[in-house]
């Protein structure tokens, strides 16, 4: 069913769920900000998922009250709607003339993968991905007001929608009271956008001139001083395309290229109350790179004053507001890799006196080793220590004697019996992670629900190990970019767990059947990458090896309990070496 324009995805009031938190992002970009009457500086952003589209996707919004010196935990959050079929992106604020906030955001429908595909149209670049289609590019934009964004606890009104189109910039606030939004349209080749004439209450939608060559039109205008509207919008070909309008935006003259120079991404220009014009873009004609501030004295017809704030590359999407002399500046870096929420203040002052202007980080995901990385280890040092039961204070002492004897990936398992509870152990696999700092690999064990694969993410954690098969806590492990590592043990489970994605096979407990078993079940299955775990000591490990087994998932056999009593951590590194003397040698 369609239910993007009928139905809205759920507004989140400061939610708890670990999903939502910054450590276990994969990805996140195109900012905006906004600031109210008050001062306090509103952020949001578009997130979750391992890249855009997911159906993971969600919006955020958080707040700063000292003028971004410290953020907000998530005030609202927008997630999509596996209910409904409906995917949310791409959040926009912005403070009306009478300084109510206005959040809003995008959803359009999405379906379960069909059988038979359908093709991309010319302009509409269909995805595909985990599960799901998405080639609905008829976007519905939604609101939620919020009429005192300076209060202490601020109240946002029950979402609604609004029309059909995507804003991914600000509206324009004409003088005569109108408000002029480009909300574009994927399935047109015209400009789209929407007028309203009773302050946002309802809004008449019109199409512009023919669109210069571009997938997202990303439009945005400044009243001139002569009355007259000038339209900027985002092309493919090296500058911005412009239109002019002579009747409040009721027509428009043909788009031409306008002489600016920007890659292909959103931009923001705006008049501030000097009188100046102010243009934020890339200042390249293909790369997302130098992102440069740029004031106007001559209503746009040249840019006296420039100034690069950020030459790196991977950066876009620029978004501002203006309060009391002031400019607040946000955009993204590396949406996949960087994952870097960026912000900055400056005076019109400082672009034209070329002053030092700085760039901080709202967010960035703590940056984990690639899973690439961890897959490789794992084939080359083939032994997981699972430390189960070990007590606190000895918690780092025993994995220290493990990485001396050799061993550089560790598992720490939850309690099935709710005897320490999912926190705890959380908390353990944080505190080897800070300890080791990258020179072991650690990640969890007895991992039987999602909420525990994002816990782990949370703590630092790189791989997700489990007793059977399921399928949420697969998918959920590799949302959060980590190793799956399921267990089963007939020929059927185990195919069962390598279609569902698993990159290893736990074949647990392999002490019931021994090496002969495994011999037999990698005949057939050799292109699937088994670890024998459950019973394995140093004598028999080097039989599995022929058998086929990649690796080993090792318990009480090499974390002795009674070393460990005695706190003879030395002999637990003599008792690694073995282990990974066998490796060595086999």
């Amino acid at each position: 069913m369609n239910n993007a324009n009928k139905i809205s995805c759920d507004v989140l009031y400061k939610p708890k769920d670990i999903k939502y938190h910054e450590s276990i992002r994969m990805f996140q970009g195109c900012p905006t900000v906004a600031v109210t009457n008050g001062g306090r500086i509103y952020l949001g952003w578009y997130s979750g998922g391992v890249q855009e589209p997911h159906m993971n996707n969600y919006n955020l919004l958080i707040y700063s009250d000292n003028k971004g010196a410290t953020w907000s935990e998530p005030l609202l959050v927008i997630p999509s709607s596996y209910e409904y079929n409906i995917h949310a992106l791409d959040i926009q604020l912005f403070i009306d003339p009478d300084g109510a906030l206005h959040v809003l955001w995008v959803q359009n429908n999405t379906a379960p993968i069909p059988e038979n595909r359908p093709e991309a149209k010319e302009g509409q670049p269909i995805a595909f991905f985990d599960g799901y289609m998405f080639n609905d590019f008829g976007h519905s934009e939604w609101e939620t007001v919020c009429y005192d964004p300076d209060a202490e606890n601020p109240e946002f009104s029950e979402p609604h929608y609004i029309y059909q189109g995507f804003l991914r910039c600000k509206p324009t606030f004409l003088e005569n009271g109108d408000w002029l939004c480009f909300a574009y349209d994927q399935l047109t080749d015209r400009y789209g956008y929407s007028i309203s004439e009773d302050k946002g209450q309802s809004f008449t939608h019109y199409y512009g001139a023919k669109k210069l060559s571009t997938y997202f039109d990303e439009a945005m205008a400044y009243q001139r001083k002569d009355g007259s509207i000038r339209m900027l919008a985002r092309t493919n070909l090296g500058e911005l395309a412009e239109c002019l309008s002579y009747d409040n935006g009721r027509t428009w003259s043909n788009a031409a290229l306008s002489g600016i120079f920007a890659a292909d991404t959103r931009f923001f220009v705006k008049r501030l109350p000097s009188g100046r014009i102010l243009l934020i873009c890339n200042q390249d004609r293909k790369i997302r790179k130098n992102m440069t501030v740029c004031l106007s004295e001559d209503d746009g017809a040249s840019w006296k004053y420039k100034k690069c704030i950020d030459v790196r590359e991977d950066i876009s999407y620029p978004d501002a507001d203006y309060f009391e002399g002031k400019i607040y500046l946000t955009y993204d870096r590396g949406r996949n890799t960087h994952k870097e929420i960026l912000f900055a203040s400056f005076t019109e002052q400082d672009i034209i006196e070329d002053n030092d202007i700085t760039v901080k980080i709202v967010s960035k995901p703590p940056v984990l080793p690639k899973k690439e990385e961890v897959l490789r280890i794992i084939e080359e040092k083939k032994i997981i220590a699972i430390l189960r039961g070990i007590p606190e204070e000895k918690l780092i002492p025993v994995a220290q004697a493990l990485y001396d004897g050799g061993i550089r990936i560790l598992e720490i398992p939850y309690s099935a019996d709710g005897s320490v509870t999912d926190e705890e152990t959380a908390l353990q696999i944080k505190h080897l992670v800070q300890h080791f700092e990258g020179r072991m690999y650690v990640g969890a064990g007895t991992v039987l629900n999602p909420e525990q694969v994002r816990l782990t993410k949370a703590a630092g954690g790189v791989l997700i190990v489990s007793p059977n098969t399921d399928r949420k806590v697969i998918f959920e492990t590799h949302l959060c970019g980590m190793v799956s590592i399921p267990g089963a043990f007939t020929p059927s489970e185990i195919c069962d767990a390598y279609s569902k994605g698993a990159d290893f096979v736990k074949l647990f407990p392999i002490i019931s059947m021994g090496s002969e078993y495994l011999k037999a079940i990698k005949a057939p299955l050799k292109h699937i990458k088994i670890l024998a775990v459950g019973g394995v000591d140093e004598n028999i490990m080097a039989n599995y090896l022929k058998a086929g087994a990649c690796g080993f998932g090792l318990g009480f056999n090499l974390v002795n309990k009674k070393l460990i009593d005695r706190l003879d951590y030395s002999g637990i590194s003599r008792l690694a070496e073995k282990f990974t003397s066998v490796i060595e040698n086999g």
